[in-house]
């Protein structure tokens, strides 16, 4: 995961929320968002970033280092809830 890059949205670029959902798709990209819909409607305020970062801030997404292309983790009370994603 140290070289591997992701989307995330601004709010977790800004450090203004957690990560709380992630996407692991099909083709290999990962999208790590806070989970909310409340960003810009183009997704504009999101960056790419190393997720050695995301982790270095966030030590829990360990947890799904290993998810399986085509799977999403959404955070919750209980730790992480993978399931299938349909990209």
């Amino acid at each position: 995961m140290a070289e591997v890059a992701a989307i995330v949205c601004g709010h977790v670029l800004r450090d203004e929320r957690e990560i709380k959902l992630v996407v692991h798709h099909t083709d290999g990209g990962w999208q790590l968002t806070c989970g909310d819909y409340d960003h810009p409607d183009d997704f504009s305020d999101a960056k790419i970033v190393h997720l050695h970062h995301l982790v270095e801030r966030q030590p829990n997404l360990n947890e799904i280092r290993e998810l399986a292309p085509g799977y999403l983790a959404e955070w919750t009370s209980a730790g992480w809830k993978k399931a299938a994603h349909d990209d």
